[in-house]
């Protein structure tokens, strides 16, 4: 019976001296043979493909070939079980140049960015069809790159560079925002080793360069009127000029204004987004809930390391709140009091002008927000006519007309925007303009918080309103309808309990 063949593993290195250690590159799997030896008989090495193995720093591992085989056998002789031959190996080196941006600083909002990168194959073979490199460019804070340092541009494909050939790239990109201050660019080239070379030092190249950050924009108090615009040394945060606004007053905006913006970069800001908005609660609280907002574009340019004037939101009225959205708050001493709201203000949201830090380019302050509140008293009036059933042609009277207001503001009145009361004849309970008018007045004093007015007509009586339906009024069931701000003029925080009604019958 014969003696069972041993298991042989034979392996390969790239050398820079006759001797195998730990700094010698070891050859790929594909490189590597393994199977039974039988005396007499041997292995024969795999093919090595170096351009299908990835790899460090080759220069000066290149000039011996080593090879070692070790057996499942005990073997008497280990010492001639390695073995060294001199060789040469061509290798790529992809080598950058140069690296040259459009223009010798950037701002950054004035991009995209053109940089021209060279790079020469140094080396002394042909990449392989299918193992070209890719060309990538950084931002770094110093002159060398590593994995923190922000990617910038897409990548490109250098292409199948002959020996000694070289090549410009153009890598285009906008600058990112971030709150790193970059002072280098860095090229690299075969960025992931994908391909062995010759020597991967070259590799990368950093330059210093320009960068002008077009703003840390720092918002500043709200000014008031006579307050002095000169900037303090670090502003101090977001403060109202009146710290109760009062929603939809006739076009007066509720102080979305600010002393001024600084910009703490080196170029000029432009082009920046500017939002205002209430919300309900105080700042800070959880789940706000959005009342109103305004937005525009800001029609400053900020000059670098510079500061705006005094800056106020155009149109930022306060209107449009939909009926019940807001309520006063509990009353105090029989007068409904504001309630506790705030009002922010953002300016570039989003970053759309790329700058330093976006993180402070917003404030909010706790305000209070007054309305209007009209509504007919429960239990003193109005009432109906004595008679339900008028005849066309005869007159009648309301009595006990007394509005409140419910609200926590005081309302306007005077004569250039009085508020209206009108009754009218309707087929339904509900007041339209299209309803038949009875009569009408205007109030001009305007009504405090809580307090009650009455809707006189001195032609009856101050404490009645009196009207005549009119001849040629189908006879059947109407309603008569009484509306307080018939004409919308002032904004309140609830519409519907303006008006009251009372179910008629015409004969």
């Amino acid at each position: 019976m014969g003696k069972k063949a041993s298991t042989a593993t034979l392996e390969a290195w790239l050398s820079a001296d006759e001797v195998i250690d730990a700094g010698d590159y070891k050859l790929p799997s594909d490189s590597t043979a393994t199977g039974p030896v039988r005396l007499g008989s041997g292995l024969n090495m795999k093919t090595f493909a170096y351009a299908k193995t990835p790899g460090n720093n080759l220069s000066g591992l290149h000039k011996f070939l080593c090879a070692r085989v070790t057996s499942s056998a005990t073997d008497p002789t280990p010492a001639n079980n390695a073995g060294c031959a001199p060789i040469y190996v061509k290798l790529p080196d992809w080598k950058i140049t140069s690296v040259k941006p459009a223009k010798p600083s950037w701002n950054w909002n004035d991009g995209p960015y053109p940089t021209t990168v060279n790079v020469v194959n140094a080396g002394s073979a042909t990449p392989l069809a299918g193992y070209s490199a890719m060309l990538k460019l950084y931002l770094s804070a110093d002159d060398k790159w590593d994995a923190g340092d922000v990617l910038f541009g897409a990548q490109v494909d250098t292409g199948l560079l002959a020996v000694n050939a070289g090549k410009d790239f153009v890598i285009t990109a906008n600058l990112a925002i971030g709150s790193t201050d970059p002072k280098f660019l860095c090229a690299r080239a075969l960025p992931n080793n994908a391909i062995l070379e010759a020597n991967t030092a070259d590799n990368v190249l950093c330059i210093a360069h320009t960068f002008a950050f077009a703003g840390d924009i720092k918002l500043a108090p709200v000014v008031k009127a006579n307050q002095s615009t000169t900037p303090p040394t670090d502003p101090p945060g977001f403060a109202l000029s009146t710290a109760t606004v009062q929603a939809g007053r006739y076009g007066v905006t509720p102080a979305c204004r600010i002393a001024y913006i600084t910009n703490q970069g080196e170029a000029v800001m432009k082009g920046y987004s500017v939002r205002c908005w209430i919300q309900t609660g105080a700042a800070g609280s959880a789940n706000p809930t959005k009342l109103w907002e305004v937005k525009e574009m800001g029609a400053l340019n900020l000059p670098a390391k510079g500061y705006s004037p005094p800056y106020q939101v155009a149109n930022a009225v306060f209107n449009g709140l939909a009926d019940g959205q807001l309520q006063p708050g509990p009353a105090v001493a029989g007068k409904p009091q504001p309630v506790a709201m705030t009002m922010c203000m953002a300016f570039n949201e989003g970053g759309a002008v790329p700058e330093k830090f976006l993180g402070d380019n917003q404030v909010c302050a706790d305000i209070q927000v007054s309305t209007v509140d009209f509504g007919w008293t429960t239990g003193t009036g109005p009432t109906g006519p004595a008679a339900t059933t008028i005849k066309a042609g005869t007159s009648s009277k309301i009595s006990q007309t007394n509005v409140k207001n419910y609200g926590s503001a005081k309302s306007v009145g005077g004569t250039a925007k009085p508020t209206a009361v009108k009754l009218v004849l309707s087929k339904d309970a509900t007041y339209s303009t299209d309803d038949t008018l009875l009569w009408t007045t205007n109030i001009t004093l305007g009504i405090e918080p809580g307090q009650t007015a009455q809707i006189s007509d001195v032609a009856v009586g101050s404490a009645d309103v009196g009207f005549t339906i009119p001849a040629n009024t189908a006879a059947g069931a109407w309603f008569l309808v009484l509306k307080i701000d018939a004409t919308d003029v002032e904004p309140e925080s609830a519409e519907n309990n303006n008006a009251w009604s009372a179910a008629i019958t015409v004969n």
